[in-house]
């Protein structure tokens, strides 16, 4: 958590990962935070309407069914930033070029 992401991306790549690779698992662990904090906000919401979450291993049908009111708003949410994200991504022109080039330290 104290790495900043750039610094965790160039590590990547000098120690010859796939630059794609890397930023793909750069994006990933930077947004482990941001998944937790919409799956907080989603229970939050739900608790508020009054939604029980409970969970057995006795009857996990039923268990899991009390789970869908914050999988699908949560999917649903984490997908739209999926896709901004993706926006920004080719609006930046990613895998344009063959080579890269990267900031000096």
């Amino acid at each position: 958590m104290s790495t900043s992401p750039r610094d965790l991306l160039l590590g990547m790549t000098k120690l010859k990962m796939p630059y794609e690779l890397a930023f793909m698992l750069t994006l990933a662990i930077r947004f482990v935070p941001v998944i937790t904090r919409e799956i907080n906000h989603v229970i939050d919401a739900q608790k508020a309407r009054g939604h029980k979450i409970k969970f057995s291993f006795k009857q996990p049908i039923k268990s899991l069914e009390t789970f869908f009111p914050i999988l699908i708003p949560t999917f649903y949410l984490l997908l739209i930033k999926a896709f901004d994200l993706s926006l920004s991504i080719e609006a930046r022109a990613f895998r344009a070029f063959k080579t890269r080039t990267y900031p000096q330290d």
